[in-house]
């Protein structure tokens, strides 16, 4: 079975050892809120039945993973500035997700999700696209949202800064 070794290392002290993680994060690595009391991961368990990945989102050190979501080609994107928030996708949709309530998810049917960045606690920037083309949009947590700028090629890589 793969597994996923968490540990801390301070500046000023010994490595520790948190957790094992079930589950290959190889692809998907373990990310931690800004606050620091969260991590996020993408879980790919290795059995015979090939369960579908699973986003977790558990305490700091790996302790009481909670599932988010299910589904095929799932990735965690980015935790909002105030870790209040986070940004995940899967193949034709992304997700604004918070704990403790629905998440808020908009389709992009026939289109892949290629990145997604916070701007603020509540605006976002997201990357969709396909073969073709890809668009990337200024969203928010409400689920509104503005495409910016369209261009042609096979995967746009971008930053986001914002002061």
């Amino acid at each position: 079975a793969a597994t996923a070794e968490l540990w801390q290392i301070n500046p000023s002290g010994p490595a520790q050892r948190l957790q094992t993680l079930q589950g290959n994060i190889l692809f998907n690595p373990v990310v931690w809120s800004p606050d620091g009391q969260r991590l996020a991961f993408v879980q790919q368990l290795v059995s015979a039945n090939n369960p579908l990945p699973q986003l977790l989102i558990a305490n700091a050190d790996g302790s009481d993973p909670q599932p988010i979501g299910s589904e095929s080609r799932l990735g965690f994107w980015a935790w909002s500035p105030n870790s209040s928030s986070f940004l995940y996708s899967w193949e034709g949709a992304y997700a604004v997700g918070s704990l403790g309530a629905e998440p808020q998810i908009t389709a992009v049917p026939g289109q892949a999700v290629g990145g997604a960045e916070w701007l603020s606690n509540e605006q976002f920037i997201v990357a969709t696209g396909n073969n073709v083309g890809w668009t990337l949009t200024s969203a928010n947590r409400n689920g509104e949202s503005t495409p910016l700028l369209t261009i042609n090629g096979n995967f746009p890589l971008f930053a986001v800064w914002s002061p």
